[in-house]
């Protein structure tokens, strides 16, 4: 029954998914026919949500699945045409399925928000990730949080940001070679309103949650 009701979910999330837009596969040989940069002449369906979701200044949709609140956790599931699906937990992306690249499974004690925020100074820990291609199984990388001031860009970009934490990550590429990255969150309260999160190196997103679309 419960993939059956997944299913449901993501037939729907199909049926509502921007109009000329095909769904994302963001790698350099594909994004040009999966992405378009006319986000402005796209329609969105009522009583439904969205996440942006850009690569080098490309621009897509996704629709929500659903969303699940177990305690502190708020997991989402967004959905797009091709069958793509990002799973964000607390504004982290967690799992990637349907992609050149995918997350399968990210093992992770990560601290919540308040905690760093809570702390000026940074605070490091570590996750694991079972990673495609090639099934990587318990790439471990090594992770320093902590709170920074946004540029001026970022504040103009991000208006009703109440603070900006920044993440450099250590972790390797498929070819076992060191791989240094960068991930940036926009939080308002503890809710990540904006983020730049990596999935592989030349494959890093920008996510922005454009709410509920209301009728006209």
């Amino acid at each position: 029954m419960q993939h059956t009701f997944i299913r449901q979910l993501f037939a729907l999330a199909v049926s509502l998914i921007l109009a000329g837009c095909q769904g994302f596969n963001p790698v350099t040989d594909t994004a040009g026919h999966f992405l378009s940069n006319k986000s402005s002449n796209a329609s969105f369906s009522a009583g439904f949500e969205y996440l942006e979701v850009e690569w080098q200044g490309l621009k897509a949709s996704m629709a929500l699945g659903y969303r699940e609140t177990k305690g502190n956790n708020v997991t989402e599931h967004w959905y797009s045409g091709q069958g793509e699906m990002v799973k964000i937990v607390n504004g982290r992306v967690v799992q990637v399925l349907g992609m050149t690249k995918e997350v399968r499974h990210v093992g992770t004690n990560t601290p919540v928000w308040s905690d760093i925020l809570a702390h000026r100074l940074p605070i490091v820990w570590s996750q694991t990730k079972e990673v495609m291609p090639g099934y990587r199984y318990g790439l471990k990388e090594y992770v320093m949080t902590q709170q920074v001031n946004p540029s001026a860009a970022e504040k103009t970009l991000i208006t009703d940001a109440t603070a900006w934490v920044l993440e450099e990550i250590k972790s390797k590429d498929e070819k076992g070679k060191a791989w240094i990255y960068q991930q940036k969150f926009a939080l308002n309260g503890d809710k990540v309103i904006y983020s730049e999160q990596c999935l592989a190196p030349r494959m890093c997103f920008k996510l922005r949650p454009l709410g509920v679309v209301v009728s006209k």
